[in-house]
């Protein structure tokens, strides 16, 4: 059981690590301002895809990384037990 709990946190952690990098990406391609803000100042991601949602690149990074959380707390919820 410790394998699953460990394999479903990794993934969860990769998933939104990848799909977060992604969101980086557009953030400096739409300015280095934008992708600065974004590293360096809290909230400023959700600002930029509040901002840019209608781009379906960033709605659809933000929505895939969201994919992650469940498998972090799942892993975390199995380990514990």
């Amino acid at each position: 059981m410790m394998y699953i709990s460990q394999l479903l946190f990794i993934s969860g952690i990769l998933t939104t690590g990848w799909f977060t990098l992604l969101l980086i990406i557009q953030a400096f391609r739409e300015s280095v301002l934008w992708g600065l803000g974004f590293l360096l100042v809290p909230f400023v991601n959700f600002i930029f895809v509040f901002m840019n949602w209608d781009d379906d690149e960033v709605r659809g990074a933000f929505l895939k990384s969201l994919i992650g959380f469940p498998l972090i707390v799942m892993g975390i919820l199995l380990s514990a037990g």
